[in-house]
């Protein structure tokens, strides 16, 4: 303590060596900052510049600034105190508050009209200088800017502390022009892209406690609803769109995002039916409201389910009509997300060149819009077309862009699924290492983010990979841990994962009555499930445990149908595969 008064009684002997002008000009400095830029300090000093250098040079010679050869700006000269402590000294000592905000308030009009035509770089050294100088809402409306320029260089944490000012500044106003609902919302939002989804929650409830009015709540409940879709608690979210849907007496915009978001939900949860139905209620609510993007909405829904349920010329019709009136509106997002689904039925359809063509269409709009929180889904999706034609130097080209640009802008989840892939890819290419190393942190993310469906696909592939080195008790603890997920997750298709794992397992251990009929039990389920290339992938597992035991016939029999499945969709790595499997005296 001792120290650091002997400290501040030195810096004030310094101070008061200068003439009252030098103390001005020095006080106005500790406003401005730790680095004084000389054209802001001649813009607030009312002295001409000559008079102000000689000040400068009196105060250099305290040694209290030292001179940078430039300002923050890359040019110009700047200076800054010559230690942290000196500058919170003085700027603690200027006289009444008062005068303070005043200094604070001509700094930033100084700022202002010093960079017109990039003010943009400004916005949160303005915010704080207003907000300082008590201008509450010059501060909230920079406040506000700072947070939308943080928001599009997706740097999350500043987009978060910006709006949590501006927050802070609401309260202060008697009469706000930015609801705090509205805030809290956005802040939620920022939260949800980097997988806090328990913060986001809570922002979003709290921000129902400040709607001003029925539909303003309605739409803070849809964001609670996105934020469950991406945790993966389907039904939680289901449960909230059943019970607010039911307080819409008539069509409205919010009625049809309610229906849009029950289908997608109910798809998910592999409830066909259920999602058709509301789909069909969305489209049309649309078109009642004759509301364009609704309508290009909820054909995209169909078309999407559609594909799943393999009728793929009607999901080609909704698909190109969503394509049709989202580039009649110039809706480059939404029309590049109707794309993406357009290239993965190309895909289905086998025509990898043409879903490729498409894909890359999809990265060029995402690249000209400024989209990077979709670009990695992108390029991942590319990746899958390459890795399915065969061209895993191309797809792992993909897959590690979208792993570098999901790793800017945060989203755990999206980042999850493509380290996924990326393990994939590398225990297609035999690197058993890297594959394990990306599968492990796939599973990790997908874990802290509560993707379970992610985690499952992590455990199944782990275990191959365990089973690949002949590492049989490593594959079976990973058995157990798929089994457990599995479990939580009430989706048919796990169990389809559980047993070909265990078929795998069964074969390794020479057991091979068991993995056959651990191969059947899975081929049943993915069938049941409409997941053909599962089951195509699986009947050349069976296909190898049938051959080792003896029964090439039958063994072939498996092998050439998964063969026409691979044919068929131009998966040219599974091919070469199946041939390879498949006796030569019984081709």
């Amino acid at each position: 303590m001792k120290n650091v008064l002997v400290k501040e009684n030195l810096v004030e002997r310094r101070v008061f060596r200068l003439d009252s002008r030098s103390r001005e000009i020095l006080q106005i400095g500790s406003v401005i900052g730790e680095s004084v830029p000389f054209s802001l300090l001649s813009k607030v000093v009312e002295l001409d510049e000559m008079d102000i250098l000689d000040h400068i040079d009196r105060i250099r010679e305290t040694k209290l600034w030292v001179e940078e050869e430039k300002d923050e700006e890359g040019e110009g000269e700047c200076f800054r105190f010559s230690h942290d402590k000196i500058r919170s000294t003085i700027y603690e000592g200027i006289g009444k508050w008062v005068e303070k905000q005043g200094y604070h308030r001509s700094i930033a009009e100084a700022i202002e009209e010093l960079n017109k035509s990039s003010l943009q770089n400004k916005y949160d050294v303005l915010a704080k200088h207003y907000m300082k100088g008590e201008e509450y809402s010059k501060a909230l409306s920079y406040y506000m800017k700072a947070a939308e320029r943080a928001k599009e260089m997706y740097a999350h944490e500043d987009t978060i502390s910006m709006y949590q000012k501006a927050l802070e500044l609401v309260e202060k106003l008697s009469e706000s022009p930015i609801n705090k609902s509205k805030i809290l919302e956005e802040i939620a939002v920022t939260y949800r892209l980097i997988g806090e989804y328990e913060k986001s929650k809570n922002e979003l409830y709290k921000a129902l406690n400040f709607v001003s009015d029925f539909k303003e709540e309605q739409n803070i409940y849809i964001q609670i609803i996105k934020t469950l879709k991406e945790e993966g608690k389907y039904e939680e979210a289901l449960e909230i769109i059943e019970k607010r849907e039911r307080l819409e007496d008539k069509d409205t915009l919010e009625k049809g995002n309610f229906l849009g978001n029950k289908g997608w939900i109910l798809r998910k949860l592999r409830r066909f039916d259920e999602a058709l139905q509301a789909f069909e209620r969305e489209k049309k609510v649309a078109e009642e409201l004759q509301n364009d993007e609704l309508i290009g909405s909820a054909h995209h829904h169909l078309g999407s389910l559609a594909i799943i349920r393999g009728n793929l010329d009607e999901a080609q019709e909704h698909l190109e009509k969503a394509k049709e009136i989202r580039e009649g509106m110039n809706d480059l997002k939404n029309l590049s997300n109707t794309l993406n689904d357009l290239a993965a039925l190309y895909a289905k359809r086998g025509n990898l060149e043409e879903s490729l063509k498409i894909f890359k269409n999809c990265a060029d709009i995402y690249e000209k819009i400024g989209n990077k929180t979709d670009r990695p889904k992108i390029h991942s999706n590319i990746g899958l077309a390459y890795q399915k034609k065969g061209d895993l130097g191309e797809a792992l080209k993909h897959f590690e862009k979208a792993y570098n640009i999901s790793e800017q802008t945060g989203k755990k989840f999206l980042k999850s699924r493509i380290s996924l892939n990326l393990g994939r890819i590398y225990r297609e290419k035999g690197n058993l290492k890297k594959a394990k190393k990306y599968l492990k942190e796939g599973r990790e993310l997908a874990s802290k983010t509560d993707h379970l469906d992610q985690k499952i696909n992590a455990e199944y592939l782990l275990g191959k990979i365990e089973l690949k080195k002949g590492d049989v008790k490593k594959g079976k603890d990973l058995l157990n841990e798929l089994l457990e997920s599995s479990s939580e997750r009430k989706d048919e298709r796990y169990k389809g994962l559980v047993e070909s794992l265990n078929g795998a397992i069964k074969r390794e251990e020479g057991k091979l009555e068991k993995s056959i009929e651990s191969f059947k039990k899975a081929i049943k389920i993915f069938k049941e499930n409409d997941c053909n290339e599962q089951k195509a992938t699986t009947m050349y597992e069976l296909g190898l445990s049938l051959s080792e035991k003896g029964e090439d016939e039958t063994s072939t029999k498996y092998l050439k149908k998964a063969l026409d499945y691979f044919e068929e969709k131009n998966m040219k790595i599974w091919v070469h595969r199946c041939k390879e499997a498949i006796p030569n005296d019984l081709e």
